[in-house]
């Protein structure tokens, strides 16, 4: 009998062509759009090439006795200053492709930034203002002339190590093929309208069919269309939109296990509430807010939030893993990404069991 239900149940989803194109390319769109809004929102430090920027400098000006110890401290970081004068600071930036150009007046500077190079001119910017600030600190104070002169100005990158350098491309195409498995229970509708509409419930109730043979009939053909599907998404989007997996046979199995606990989560509360509606709003209301502090809608290297929070969210766990072993090649929570998953998937088909005896006797 439970043969049957099971060969019942996949023509039931195989016949929902909606569903199970839902789950391949919906994941798809959704990161094609992220990956294109938030493409620079994670781009790491890159120091620029060499430029050029162009001065002048007013005759009679506190900067002319500094001017070559500016232009020095310019060189070293691979910037050209060429002496140029001009009325139209805009118009010499364009033609000489400068990154910018600064006036010297009397007792003041004024910078013109380039409109194409943007991180050349702050460069250039932040170099010239710091050695301002530190001339006037020599003004005031009894630092030498030589000493302010004397100065240099480095930029250094740096990688902290709870902050794995990852493109939004890696970011957002794993983490939504982890948010879709948890909204796994949709493939589902079609089984619990069929039932529903032929009043099988009460008929698997009064057979010789017992829960836990009634809840894998429903767990086994899902779980096996969803993870189909999630592996479909997960290749196009290898192959699509250059999203990089890692250790794919990790990975793959995490989804897996995401997949096995999203579904034994949302079969437990059909099972409690026997209603698909309900159920929807339960399910997706959680995946939210796990979603929100587990990185989907922020990425969770940017939040602001204590980590025992984080910690409380499956999602966190399996996002965190995933991206990981994308960008490192291993991570320290692969275990508690699979155990958690476990966890929930043994926890909920046990609830999901019992929910069934007591509706069968009546009690609920």
């Amino acid at each position: 009998m439970i043969r049957y239900l099971i060969k019942n149940n996949f023509k039931l989803m195989g016949r929902n062509i909606v569903n199970i194109l839902l789950f391949i390319f919906a994941p798809i769109a959704v990161m094609a759009i992220l990956i294109s809004a938030f493409s620079g929102l994670m781009d790491k430090y890159k120091s620029v090439d060499k430029f050029k920027i162009g001065y002048s400098i007013e005759e009679g000006s506190i900067f002319e006795s500094h001017i070559d110890s500016i232009n020095s401290i310019l060189s070293k970081q691979g910037i050209d200053c060429v002496k140029i004068d001009t009325d139209n600071p805009k118009e010499c930036i364009d033609n000489n492709g400068f990154g910018g150009y600064v006036e010297y007046k009397k007792d003041i500077y004024k910078i013109h930034l380039s409109d194409d190079k943007k991180v050349e001119g702050k460069t250039f910017e932040y170099i010239i203002s710091a050695y301002v600030e530190n001339m006037g600190l020599a003004m005031f104070s009894n630092i030498s002339d030589d000493k302010v002169q004397d100065m240099d100005f480095e930029f250094t990158e740096s990688h902290p190590d709870h902050m794995p350098e990852v493109s939004s491309t890696d970011y957002y195409g794993i983490i939504w093929i982890i948010y879709f498995s948890w909204c796994s229970i949709l493939c589902l509708t079609g089984v619990y309208n069929s039932e529903k509409k032929h009043d099988l419930v009460k008929k698997y109730r009064v057979s010789n069919l017992n829960e836990l043979q009634i809840f894998l009939s429903r767990y086994i053909p899902s779980v096996v269309i969803i993870c189909l599907c999630l592996v479909i998404s997960m290749f196009l989007s290898t192959f699509a939109l250059g999203v990089h997996w890692g250790v794919l046979p990790l990975s793959l199995l995490i989804v897996i296990f995401s997949s096995l606990a999203a579904l034994a989560f949302g079969i437990m509360v059909h099972t409690i509430f026997d209603s698909m509606v309900t159920t929807i709003i339960i399910v997706f209301g959680c995946v939210w807010f796990m979603g929100f502090y587990g990185g989907t809608f922020e990425t969770y290297m940017y939040q602001n939030v204590p980590n025992n929070i984080h910690l409380l969210s499956p999602l966190y766990h399996v996002n965190r893993a995933t991206v990981e072993l994308s960008v490192l090649g291993h991570s320290d929570y692969v275990i508690s990404a699979i155990a958690y998953t476990l966890l929930i998937t043994f926890l909920c088909s046990v609830v999901a069991v019992f929910a069934g005896i007591i509706r069968k006797r009546g009690r609920a």
